[in-house]
């Protein structure tokens, strides 16, 4: 617990299901570049106004597929962030105009035999949507392809 606790922002609150789940690596991110590739998920049980609570129905596809291939969490950084905007993890590595979630900024460069559509800011390759993105994983790390 220590390890997360001193990897996590000032302030962040970790649920029980993302402390468990969550994935630590070593220098994630040099300067502001990612080197691996890191997929942003809102944290769930969110407010939006009032005192109705909410999870991101994009961002849970993509838990699933984080539960159907969980070797997946030891090959990517993936962070939760909250729904308020900003959402300063990710305005830091797009800027604000590309914070939605879910996103994965891609590590490195895109690979050539990756084909999926993607986007680019502050010389970050990032992927939006959870089809995209599992259309890239599946590409990338093998796994299979939503149907």
């Amino acid at each position: 617990m220590d390890l997360i606790q001193s990897h996590r922002s000032e302030g962040e609150e970790l649920s029980e299901h993302t402390s468990a789940s969550r994935v630590i690596a070593q220098k994630p991110v040099v300067g502001n570049i990612v080197v691996r590739d890191k997929l942003f998920l809102l944290k769930p049980d969110f407010q939006d106004g009032g005192d109705q609570r909410y999870y991101c129905p994009h961002c849970a596809q993509l838990e699933g597929v984080l539960s159907f291939y969980p070797r997946l969490r030891k090959e990517i950084d993936v962070e939760y962030v909250d729904f308020a905007r900003p959402r300063l993890a990710i305005v830091k590595l797009l800027g604000e105009e590309n914070q939605d979630a879910p996103v994965l900024v891609v590590g490195g460069s895109l690979p050539p035999s990756v084909n999926v559509d993607n986007g680019s800011a502050n010389a970050q390759v990032f992927i939006s949507g959870e089809e995209s993105i599992g259309l890239y994983l599946a590409q990338r790390y093998g796994i299979g392809l939503p149907h």
